[in-house]
């Protein structure tokens, strides 16, 4: 279905437009990154029980410092409405369309973006991402920008491992694992994309690292 999904997709473009820009989504969202404004200090005791809290607020902090670095400068002529979160979770099938539900990240920014979003919560396959970007540009009316499409992915890419490890640290300490459906989306959406994690030599770097802090307080063993 995924000319359906394009399709439905450039007509939710078509919709009204709104003020703000994605650049201030973006920002938002690596903000969540920051470890030390938002776990309480008995929170951050907790997350030293089993990891080195301090390493990995630093490593996370790098991570948010590099996306914001890696933002690419984007020209207003190829802004446009974008769903700014677009996962699974937020589309759905009503009979003969799709439909576009949680719509709090709504801004005006590049296509690109919830394409990338959308590859990386799917788990799309080299081969696949190749094929259905071209379907989706063909959709949606755009330039297929390579260099701009791969300055996007670089910068989502770091904004992503933020996101994964920012939520697992917060579901595990903070909300004492009780949303296990969200641990479990978060530890899926880390597999698939595992191996595109991999390119990124920060991760690649400390990868053992990210894997035993978010492992190891299901194994019930110190990192």
């Amino acid at each position: 279905e995924s000319h359906n999904l394009f399709n439905c997709y450039a007509q939710f473009q078509q919709t009204k437009p709104i003020k703000r820009h994605y650049k201030t989504v973006f920002k938002q969202e690596i903000d969540q990154g920051n470890l030390k404004s938002n776990l309480s200090k008995e929170e951050k005791d907790r997350v030293d029980s089993y990891t080195d809290y301090n390493a990995l607020q630093s490593l996370v902090l790098q991570f948010r410092n590099q996306a914001w670095d890696l933002w690419p400068d984007i020209s207003q002529e190829k802004m446009v409405k974008c769903h700014g979160k677009l996962s699974p979770d937020s589309i759905f099938w009503g009979g003969d369309s799709f439909y576009f539900d949680t719509l709090y990240n709504n801004s005006m920014g590049h296509p690109f973006v919830d394409f990338i979003e959308l590859m990386l919560e799917c788990g799309f396959s080299r081969d696949h991402e190749g094929d259905l970007l071209s379907l989706f540009c063909e959709y949606t009316n755009l330039e297929l920008d390579q260099v701009l499409y791969h300055k996007l992915y670089n910068c989502l890419m770091r904004k992503k491992l933020v996101d994964l490890i920012s939520a697992y640290i917060y579901e595990v300490y903070l909300f004492n694992s009780y949303r296990v459906g969200r641990i479990l989306n978060v530890a899926d959406t880390f597999s698939q994309s595992y191996d595109r994690f991999r390119a990124i030599p920060l991760f690649e770097e400390n990868r053992e690292f990210i894997l035993k802090t978010l492992t190891e307080p299901i194994l019930g063993v110190k990192a």
